[in-house]
């Protein structure tokens, strides 16, 4: 990489991924530059010029500014969450919102960058649906699952799987309420039975669930595949994440065709970086649950050791 070639983060102010890259990257010497999409447009601006068939995009956070053609290398953790200035009326917000992701996903597609994962790979594998579909294809084993509307399906099917059924969101893994992005968790179908009839305003994924001896978080990075054993045991709720920082993990041997599967199943979606989530059942079988393609990691590294 050229020395006055810049290395650009693009992340939520308090994100630990981004403090953690910016710390090594120092270290190494690079120039580093980061762009807190939750302070965009209120503290930090971005804007692109076309002129006579050319474009220039530039960033600037007031403390430095940077054009795109200055960037060798980029990197973006989770899709962006906007932050409209506070003295915009309530009844714009939406509009802002809804204008400032519109501008930010014109300019990353628009821009020469060498992401760490493109946008347009995150979004393509953001989907549950496709992930199940694609992680059939490569092979894995996927839990049972049901997409509907009707609340009398989704018993039907609960019926049909005496372990339990369990609820997923088929896209984001979170919710932004109020401006603020807020985790959405995999429930147990039961704890939500009382507003089941719900599902015929929007479809809902319903999966069977599973019984398991622990998880496992499978890291693709470039050609690396790293892998976490998760331990379960101790918070037996259906999604271990509410309790991510209590949970015992360990550097995980993966065999390997395990590794050349994961490894094959994020180059399906262009993706130099992956978070693979896996459970192994009783029986030692391992299942496919999800991908991540900006999943936090961390968390894993400062409890396992692996070096992520």
């Amino acid at each position: 990489m050229n020395d006055h070639m810049l290395v650009m983060l693009v992340a939520e102010r308090l994100s630990a991924e981004a403090d953690r890259l910016l710390e090594e990257l120092q270290r190494r010497g690079s120039k580093v530059v980061r762009f807190n999409f939750d302070e965009f447009p209120s503290r930090t601006r971005a804007a692109l010029e076309i002129v006579d068939g050319a474009s220039t995009a530039w960033f600037d956070t007031g403390r430095s500014r940077w054009r795109a053609d200055e960037v060798a290398a980029a990197w973006l953790f989770i899709p962006p969450v906007i932050d409209p200035p506070a003295e915009i009326a309530h009844d714009a917000r939406d509009l802002a919102v809804s204008e400032s992701l519109a501008f930010l996903e014109g300019l990353w597609a628009t821009t020469d960058l060498h992401w760490l994962n493109h946008p347009r790979a995150i979004s393509a594998a953001s989907n549950r649906l496709v992930q199940m579909d694609v992680a059939r294809a490569h092979g894995f084993r996927v839990p049972e699952a049901l997409v509907t509307t009707s609340a009398t399906e989704i018993r039907a099917f609960a019926r049909d799987h005496p372990m339990g059924v369990v609820l997923k969101d088929i896209d984001l893994p979170f919710v932004v309420h109020e401006d603020r992005p807020f985790s959405s968790y995999t429930q147990v179908l039961d704890d939500v039975l009382a507003s089941l009839d719900a599902a015929r305003f929007a479809p809902v994924l319903v999966q069977e669930r599973m019984a398991k001896k622990h998880e496992v978080r499978v890291f693709v990075i470039g050609d690396r595949v790293l892998a976490a054993g998760i331990d379960t045991a101790a918070h037996p709720e259906v999604d271990f994440r509410r309790h991510r920082f209590q949970v015992q993990l360990w550097e995980y041997d993966l065999s390997s065709a395990l590794s050349r599967r994961c490894l094959e199943f994020a180059r399906s979606f262009d993706l130099r970086y992956a978070a693979i989530d896996l459970a192994v059942d009783p029986a030692g079988e391992h299942h496919f649950f999800e991908v991540g393609p900006t999943s936090a990691w961390v968390w894993v590294e400062r409890g396992s050791g692996l070096p992520v």
